[in-house]
Order: C-alpha cells, then sequence, then structure tokens
C-alpha cells in the first residue's frame, strides 16, 4: 500500500514538473523506482527528466514549516511526511505531513479553522462526511494552498496536511 502511495505522490510530483510526464520526458519506470528506492528507506531521492529538469523527494521529517505555515495540532504525534521541489519549468514545491490525535476530526478542523481564519485567509472549501472532514485554502495569487483533513481511525483521528506552490 506505502509504495502505492509513494508511485501515485511520485508521479503527480513528475507531471507537476512544468508539463506533462511525456513532454518533460519523465515516465512511469522512474516514479516507480523513486516509490521503490522510498520504500527501502531512502530518504532523499532526486528524479531527472532528458532535459535536465529534477524533482528531489524527501521523506521523513523535512525540518521546515509545515504547508501553510500551519503549527502542528497540539498533543499530536508526527506519523510521516514527504516534500517535492522541482527544477522544472515552473520550479513547485509540495509537501505532505501526517500526524495521529486521540481528539476528534471536529475537534481538529475547529483548530484549523481558527488559525486559518486568525491568519487573514480565506476557507475555500469543507467537506464533512461524519468520519473524515477536511477544509482547503487557496493562496490569494492562486499559485497554491493547502488541505487539511481529519479522518476517525477508530483509535483516534488521523490527520494530513498537503500544500503546494507553483514557482513561475
Amino acid at each position: 500500500m506505502r509504495t502505492m502511495i509513494l508511485t501515485g505522490f511520485a508521479a503527480v510530483t513528475l507531471a507537476g514538473c512544468g508539463g506533462s510526464e511525456e513532454s518533460r520526458g519523465y515516465d512511469e519506470s522512474e516514479a516507480d523506482q523513486a516509490a521503490a528506492a522510498i520504500a527501502r528507506g531512502e530518504q532523499d531521492v532526486t528524479i531527472r527528466s532528458q532535459e535536465g529538469d529534477e524533482v528531489r523527494i524527501r521523506t521523513g521529517d523535512s525540518g521546515g514549516a509545515l504547508p501553510g505555515d500551519m503549527p502542528v495540532y497540539p498533543g499530536a504525534n508526527r506519523t510521516g511526511g514527504y516534500s517535492a521541489n522541482s527544477t522544472g519549468a515552473d520550479g513547485g514545491s509540495g509537501q505532505i505531513v501526517a500526524f495521529s490525535t486521540a481528539d476528534s476530526p471536529a475537534e481538529v478542523i475547529a483548530f484549523y479553522r481558527e488559525r486559518i481564519e486568525d491568519s487573514g485567509r480565506d476557507v475555500a472549501a469543507t467537506m464533512d462526511m461524519g468520519q473524515m472532514q477536511s477544509i482547503t485554502v487557496s493562496d490569494s495569487d492562486n499559485r497554491g494552498g493547502f488541505t487539511i483533513t481529519a479522518t476517525d481511525t477508530g483509535s483516534g483521528t488521523s490527520i494530513t496536511i498537503a500544500g503546494g506552490r507553483s514557482g513561475g
């Protein structure tokens, strides 16, 4: 399952590097190789296109700010994360960070909604499906944004913060 997620993350990252996979010289086998390297425990993988563009994928704690400069949910435990940076035509970047908490999805989303509103940003979309809730923010220049998703796992809540920004 983790390999499938990593392959999807790598493929989406490659496709977002300034064009389609075909037009930028990336192919599916490169995404598969990157996912396999990460699954083996490598924490820093670089993929190059035929044109010399690069995508660098890092796993674990990137050490930087969370997407949207959001804080870590109080008392949450970090469970994983990925970041990607591209030197492609748009120089985009993205990050996914995961946490777990004993609090409910509603409590998590309420916490982040308050932080979003305190930052002066507008909520672009929300979703409430009972066990899973999310809140999305789009940057005012429409070149990036982030989504916070809180899912009831039966033994707590899984929190995912995913964000990205185009460079060019």
